[in-house]
């Protein structure tokens, strides 16, 4: 019985870490069996975006003032008329652009707005990607995710691995990407690198609470 009392309490206590997980902000009720809480959740993506020459921020997403804005995942691709390497990085700025000329159509992530769920409510973050370098207010911004990669030329209809920048998965404690108030702003910068005529694919989801 000695031997086995490890045993047992290690059973004991990941049964109740399983029931406080599935009970996340549930009210337990008789007869009841709860779950995982599904979080509302939102998508946009960019199509085709062509970057600037000497490109800043191409895409930014701004907070809310009635909600906290948490960015889950984020998603890079696309293609080049001459092979180029090119540094795309994530940054958190104070402060957000301003200026600039918002991409038309689906290049725009701001017109491609998708709830997950068609019931969930309107998404209050605000989203927009630039075809002209937009004016950075905030200069000295939180680095939070950077990566080099090679878009391949885009006659010769070949592809590459996106880059995938995960914040939060599954039943992982740690923590998004926040944006908290309308001041902050999550963009995707080029560090002023020219592709020529390129065109940028992005995809970006977040969950608003």
């Amino acid at each position: 019985m000695t031997k086995l009392r490890p045993y047992i309490l290690g059973m004991v206590a990941a049964l109740i870490a399983t029931i406080a997980i599935a009970q996340v902000n549930v009210v337990p009720q008789v007869g009841l069996v709860t779950a995982t809480l599904r979080q509302v959740t939102y998508s946009a993506v960019a199509l085709n975006l062509p970057p600037a020459a000497s490109a800043t921020d191409i895409a930014c997403i701004a907070g809310s003032s009635s909600k906290t804005v948490y960015v889950k995942r984020i998603s890079i691709t696309g293609t080049a008329a001459t092979l180029v390497t090119a540094p795309f990085t994530l940054l958190r700025r104070a402060s957000v652009d301003t200026g600039g000329t918002a991409a038309t159509t689906t290049a725009n992530w701001a017109n491609t707005i998708a709830k997950n769920d068609s019931t969930n409510p309107t998404a209050t973050a605000t989203l927009i990607s630039y075809s002209a370098n937009p004016t950075i207010n905030d200069t000295s911004p939180t680095y939070l995710r950077s990566a080099w990669t090679t878009l391949p030329v885009t006659s010769a209809g070949t592809s590459i691995r996106p880059i995938e920048w995960f914040f939060s998965s599954g039943l992982s404690f740690d923590q998004e990407a926040i944006l908290r108030g309308t001041a902050q702003q999550l963009c995707i910068n080029l560090n002023a690198t020219s592709i020529t005529t390129g065109l940028i694919h992005a995809d970006i989801q977040w969950i608003e609470q």
